[in-house]
Formats: structure tokens, sequence, C-alpha cells
């Protein structure tokens, strides 16, 4: 009967698709998404409440004071639509915040805590397109000012208690001046930009705002700077005057808090405003969604009577079980979940599928060998099925994954401590054929508690959860919920167009000219990866690069980048240009990569070019995890001993200076351009990029400064010891075919002295 039924169901889907499905499927999709974004705003008015708790925490731990516990916390967070572990984890970093012994430790806490709340609330996909800068300003950039002005302040009080300042006593102060720079001047300039799209008459209760926290922060800057300007003539921190500094922090601290609740308050009311507007789109969309369905339930009855044929022939079993484990495979999991779906009538019927997938299972295959691999596969299905009960099933659905399906479950925390049981199976070591293995797993969970769902829904779900885990991390488990599928189908249609713009050659690299200070001769670019589009015109990196990631996309987008920059390089060679260096910038998974040495030589040499005349460009940043930057540092100093010019971008900005100038064979530190904007009209700038250049010159390393657009910074930075340049001034970023004419004429310029570097050999 169940058969009968589910070729039935089969046979009145496909009718009704052909003939009311554009309609009926307009009609869903008016519903849900009106729906779905008006729990989003909900959700995003919640996180509004819960950032406006912490006010009174930052404030006070950014001057040393405690606070107790708000009584409305807890209900706020337990009215969040996040699994009870996400509860935990914000209700763990509030205490923090709030108990947390160290001031700069529970400002963190604070910082990740806002952070976690708007991931789980998905805020940024809530925010009305007006608001998103402020958006951004809340979770982000007012919070470092905090934590990074206390870092400074908790630096002038350790140094001032010294009997001697030794040279690195005195680095240290302007580099975490120059850390604290680079994040309070950069907020004004957002919050500029953010108020720039709102009404006119919240621009000007901000303005108020932004102005009282500008000055504050440059009473402060300018009382770090003469501490700093102090230290030279002091022996001993006891000599040092933080007088001026403590008055100006409280100031500074109340400003930069006022500035950031009263953002919140504002995101809130244009949030509010946009329920209000959806409220209003749904219940209309909801009339219309009601007259095309029931237009689709009278063609069903109607279909459904005019069936008199029954399918004639029954699947054939052959080829439903996988031959090495003998489980079912992933054919005969979908007619399986087709056939429970189409039955699941009665309350209390919701069945779950469990995704399971493997992790360094490729490292087993390829260390210990396919055998050994063959027996863990078996090990795990044979485990998998004694941790199920008799009614369920356990599947294999490719190389390294497996389904189960739960076809009874009393609640989803059931299926989370069941899900965790599974993973802890396979992460336990097991001895196959006299070898020793270990590999772990991650898993995502999706059912139809909520209602119906098809078995590619269903399956999609939990794959959707399952990379989700991946990218988490943690636990490894992840249950399904609909703000995964949001996320996801915006991401997904990025990745597509991306595919689509590499298969046609519209990712292509740009360079940036960098010029000697002394010669004015050209000797070296950047190169910078440039989506060009036909249609939507040039898509910025950051829109783009971190969906590259997450689609796998992103060892395309940067082997296309190289190779195409490369062989650039080759061609300018070839047209008689010797003297330039070509820069590659390299993230963190690339120079992790145990396979990058050699590729990138084998790129080099098919390019008819030498390593010496390649530049290896590597942020700060990479450097943070100690743990995760071991196969970094190996894969830096074979490039070293190659002969690959090792450059330190960004340097300054990041946290890990001093130590990657001494782990690392760095041959160039790239200084920010947030210590070139104005460093030759602003004095304390002028302290800080001093010290930065003096530190390089110590370790006698060379030196080049970006983000160069004016004649007066070029000639700051001429006299003041660096050595090459790059930015604006020089040129924008050019085209491939647009390089050679360019140096071409910047080599007659430099000759005839009518450069920027004849200008400013003149000048001095």
């Amino acid at each position: 009967m169940v058969e009968s039924n589910f070729r039935i169901f089969r046979w009145l889907s496909a009718i009704i698709v052909l003939l009311i499905v554009p309609s009926l499927l307009l009609a869903f999709l008016w519903v849900r998404d009106a729906r779905d974004e008006v729990r989003r705003v909900d959700q995003a008015l919640k996180a509004m409440d819960a950032i406006a708790v912490l006010q009174p925490v930052v404030s006070a731990r950014a001057v040393g004071s405690s606070m107790a516990e708000n009584p409305r916390w807890r209900d706020i967070i337990k009215s969040f639509d996040v699994d009870d572990e996400t509860v935990v984890e914000l209700d763990r970093l509030y205490h923090e915040a709030l108990f947390e012994e160290s001031d700069i430790s529970a400002l963190d806490a604070a910082r990740n805590l806002v952070r976690l709340i708007s991931r789980a609330t998905l805020l940024e996909a809530a925010t009305p397109q007006d608001y998103l800068g402020i958006s951004n300003l809340i979770t982000e950039q007012l919070l470092s000012v905090a934590q990074q002005s206390l870092r400074l302040m908790n630096l002038g009080t350790r140094l001032a208690a010294k009997a001697v300042l030794n040279p690195w006593d005195r680095m240290a102060l302007p580099v975490q001046g120059g850390q604290f720079r680079a994040v309070s001047e950069d907020a004004p300039r957002v919050a500029e930009l953010a108020m720039s799209d709102l009404p006119e008459d919240r621009r000007e209760a901000l303005r108020k705002h932004v102005n009282a926290y500008m000055a504050a922060n440059l009473r402060f800057q300018g009382a770090v700077a003469q501490l700093v300007r102090s230290m030279a003539r002091t022996q001993s921190g006891a000599e040092l005057d933080l007088e001026d500094v403590a008055r100006a922090y409280p100031v500074l601290v109340q400003a930069n808090t006022g500035l950031l609740f009263t953002l919140n308050a504002t995101l809130r009311d244009g949030l509010r405003q946009r329920k209000d507007s959806l409220q209003g789109t749904l219940i209309a969309t909801g009339l219309i969604c009601l007259t095309f369905i029931f237009i689709a339930l009278a063609a069903a009855v109607g279909v459904c009577r005019s069936l008199t044929a029954r399918t004639q022939r029954e699947i054939d079993n052959v080829g439903f079980h996988d031959a090495l484990t003998g489980l079912p495979n992933r054919r005969s999991l979908m007619l399986t979940m087709d056939r429970m779906l189409a039955g699941q009538d009665d309350a209390g019927s919701a069945i779950a599928v469990l995704h399971v997938s493997l992790s360094r299972f490729k490292a087993v295959n390829d260390t210990l060998g396919v055998e050994v691999g063959d027996a863990l596969l078996c090990r795990i299905a044979a485990d998998l099925e004694a941790r199920i009960c008799v009614d369920d099933i356990v599947t294999r659905i490719g190389g390294d994954e497996f389904a189960v399906v739960v076809k009874r479950f009393a609640t989803r925390p059931a299926l989370v401590a069941l899900a965790s049981r599974i993973r802890d199976e396979i992460a336990a070591p097991k001895v196959l054929q006299g070898e020793r293995c270990r590999i772990s797993a991650y898993v995502g969970i999706a059912d139809t508690a909520d209602g119906p769902k098809t078995t590619q829904q269903l399956l999609l779900d939990a794959e959707l959860a399952l990379r989700t885990a991946r990218k988490e991390g943690g636990e490894g488990v992840r249950l399904f919920d609909g703000n995964l599928r949001a996320a996801f189908d915006m991401s997904n249609a990025t990745a597509q167009r991306l595919r689509a713009a590499l298969d046609a050659g519209h990712i292509e690299p740009w360079f940036q000219p960098q010029i000697d200070i002394a010669s004015g001769r050209v000797t070296g670019v950047e190169a910078l990866v440039r989506w060009i589009d036909p249609e939507h015109g040039i898509t910025p990196p950051n829109l783009f690069l971190p969906v590259a990631e997450e689609f796998g996309l992103s060892k395309d987008v940067d082997l296309t980048v190289r190779r195409k920059s490369l062989a650039a390089l080759r061609a300018w060679r070839d047209s008689g240009l010797d003297s330039v260096h070509m820069g590659l910038n390299m993230s963190a998974a690339q120079l992790a990569h145990p396979d990058l040495v050699e590729g990138l030589i084998v790129d080099v040499e098919k390019a008819g070019l030498k390593p010496q005349e390649v530049s290896i460009e590597i942020l700060e940043s990479v450097m943070l995890d100690e743990k995760a930057a071991d196969p970094i540092k190996a894969n830096v100093a074979r490039l070293s001993d190659l002969g690959f010019y090792i450059e330190l971008d960004d340097f300054g900005t990041g946290h890990s200076g001093l130590s990657s100038l001494r782990d690392l064979k760095i041959n160039r530190v790239k200084i920010d351009r947030t210590f070139v904007d104005g460093v030759d009209r602003d004095p304390e700038l002028a302290t800080l990029t001093r010290a930065l250049i003096g530190l390089a010159q110590t370790l006698n390393i060379d030196v080049l400064a970006e983000g160069v657009e004016t004649e007066g910074e070029y000639l700051w930075l001429s006299q003041h010891g660096c050595q090459v340049v790059q930015g604006f001034l020089i040129s924008k970023p050019l085209r491939g075919g647009e390089v050679l004419d360019w140096c071409g004429n910047q080599a007659s310029l430099a000759e005839e002295g009518q450069s920027v570097a004849g200008k400013a050999t003149t000048a001095a």
C-alpha cells in the first residue's frame, strides 16, 4: 500500500509541477522570504538589547571597575533562536567580561561576545542597507579601540615601574601606539561613511558623538606621543610622566562607549522600522499565497481522480549497496527516504539525517596505504551500525562520508548527543593491520520536526549543517537551522558567478609600481587580484575572497593570479624590462600548504624566471597562532634559502611584528599606509613612523612605505631612511599591458630629474 501511495504521489507531483508550479513557487517564496526576514529582524532586535546590556560593563572594565550581573541578560539570550551550546557560550563570555581578573581579558571577552551575538542572530543579514556601516562599527571597530587604548595604558604603567628602560622597552610604546592609532582613526572615517546613508535627523544626532570621540582621541594620542618623545631623554621608568595620558584616558573611554551605544540605539530604531514594513508585506503576500494554494489543491484533486495507470515495474535491487562495506549506498538512501517521507503522515513520525564526514582520512591513505584506509572504512561502518537503533539505517554515500537515518528521536538535544557519541567513536584510536591510526569526524544534523521536507531538502540541510561544522571547528557537530540556508544561498550565488569568472578569464592581476627613492627607478610591482565583471564592473576583493575560501575556489584564484603575474613578468623581461621584481601576496593557507614551495618553483621555472625575481609578501597576522605558524615558518625558510625575496606586509599594524622579524628571514618590511598618511603634518605620527623605520634599520632590513599619496609624505620618507615607496602618488594599480609604457616614462622622467624622486633630491 505504501509503494502504491508513493507511485501516485510521484505522478501527482509531476502533473502539478507541469501545471501550476511557477505560480505556486512564486507565492511560496514570497511568504517564506517575508516570514524569515521578520524572524531575522526579531533576532537582530534581541541582539541589540543584549549588546545594550554590555554598555556599563565595557565602560567599567575600561577604567578598572567591576559590575554586577544584569538580571535581564539571561532572559534575553534564552530568547535567541540558537542551540543550547551557543546560549552556554554567550553566558560564559558575559561572565568573563564581568568577573575576569584582567581588564584586557574582560574587554576581549566583551568583543568576542558581541561578535558571537552578531553571528548567532545573523545581525548583518537583517540590517537594512543604509545601516550596514553602523553594524560593523558596533561589532568590530569601537570595541577594538577600547581594547587597544587599555593595552596602551597598561604598557605605560608597566614601563613606569621599570628601573632601567632597554631598547625593546623603548620600541614597545611606539609599536603599541601605532596599533591603537590604526584602529582609533579608522572608526570616525567609517562612522562618517555610515552616517552618509542615514536620514538627516539621525545624522545630526550621531555627529555630536562622533565629534566628541574625535576630540577625545586627538587629546589621548597627543599625550601618548609626548610620552614617546620623553622616552628618548629618560633612562628609567620612574622618570616617565603619565599624568597627561592618565587624564586623557577616561575622557576617551567615555566618548568611545557613548558613541558605541548611541550607534546601537540608532540601529535598533532602524530595525524596528524594517520590522513594521515587513509585517505589512507579510500580510499582503500571505493572502496571495492562500489563493495560489487553493488553486494547487484544486488541480491536485482533479489530477488524482484522473490517474488510472500505475507503475509497470519495480525498481531493481541490484546496485543499491556499497561493494566495500556492504552498507546501502546513496541510491538506496534516496529511494528509502523517498518512501519514508511519502508515508510520514502521523504525528511524531519525524525523521532525522546525520551526515558524517571523516577528517584526515586522506592522510591515512597517503601514509599507511589504501588497504589500511579500506579496513578503516569497514571498521567505521561496523561501529556505526553497532551504535544505532535497530530501525535506523546507516549508508555510505561517498568516499569518506556516511549518512545515518534516525527514524524516531525524542528531542533535538538527543540527536546532538547521538552525533557526539558517533564522533567520539570515530575519533578513538584504532589498530588495523598492525598500524595505529586516528582520525576525526564532523557531523551535520537535519530533521523534519518543523514540517515535511523532500529527500533532497533534508539531505541538503544536513550537508549545510556539515559545512558549518567544518567551518566552525570546535566540537564538530552542528544542527541545521534556517539561518544556515539564507547565508549559504547568498554565498552560493557569488560562488557561481566567481566560477564563471574564472572560466571566462575575468580574474586577473593588476600591478602597482614601487620606485626607489634615491634614483626614481622602478624596482618592483605588487600583484593585486581584480574581478572584472562585464555586467557588474570591478568587484572588490573583500567581497569575493571569503566566498572563494568557503567554496574551495581560493586555490584556483591564487593560481590564476600567480601564473598570470609570472607570465606578465616574463613578457616584460622579453621587452627589455630587467630590473622589476614581482611581489606576490600569500595567505596563511597558501603559506602553510605542504606543496607550496614545489608548486611555486614549478610555476617560476615554467615562466622562464628565477626565484630572485619574485618577492613573497606575508601579512603580519599569519603569525598570530604560534602552533599554526610552524609550517608557515618552515615554508618561508625554504623559500628564502631558494632565493625568493621575503617581505613582511602591513608592518606595525599587527600583533607579532617584533617576533616575526626575529623568527623569519625578512628582507624587507612594508610600512602600512596608516603610518604614512599625513606623516609630514602630524608630529605624533612622525614619531611612531620614525621608530618603525629605525627598528628595521637597526636589524639591517630594507623599508618600503605603501599608500604614499602626497609629495610631502614622499619627501618626509626620503629624509628619514625609507628606501622604496608605492602608492597613488607614484601610480594607481595598472593592467599588465600598461606597465611597460609606464615604466618607460618613469625611467625617462628619472633621468631628466622630473620624477617625484628627482624633485625630492632637488628639494633636499
